[in-house]
């Protein structure tokens, strides 16, 4: 599931059994991508502290999360970083994580087969990638 929820506006409404029935079947083995302005990062207030602890403790997958504009970097950049699948993220948690920007979560390189088979997924799914800004290119 790929989305975003601007943080404690729509945390609850989004991630609840009603309208994402699918989490019963899940595990912390299983990822949420959160794709920018998650926003529970914003102030170090109780509310935010709640909703992280929510989403880590009564929730059963692992978020993960790419930065969008609206976030609070300074308070994000306090975060130790790791290294996890490859690539660098803040730890939020156990179970929620920030994807740093610029990096690739992979355990190795990508042989020329897979390159080939990802460009032709791309060519057919009109270049649909990970991000919180649109792409400037149609």
């Amino acid at each position: 599931m790929l989305l975003d929820i601007h943080g404690t506006i729509s945390a609850n409404k989004r991630f609840n059994s009603k309208n994402f029935p699918q989490q019963k079947q899940l595990t912390k083995d299983d990822y949420l991508i959160i794709t920018g302005d998650f926003g529970l990062i914003w102030d170090g207030s109780k509310e935010n502290q709640y909703w992280l602890k929510w989403l880590d403790k009564t929730k059963p997958f692992t978020t993960l999360f790419i930065d969008g504009n609206h976030e609070n970097f300074d308070l994000l950049e306090e975060y130790p970083v790791e290294i996890w699948n490859g690539g660098k993220v803040h730890r939020i948690n156990d179970s929620v994580i920030h994807l740093m920007r610029g990096q690739v979560f992979e355990s190795e390189m990508p042989s020329q087969e897979e390159y080939e088979e990802e460009l032709k997924n791309l060519e057919e799914h009109d270049w649909k990638i990970l991000t919180h800004a649109c792409s400037t290119i149609y």
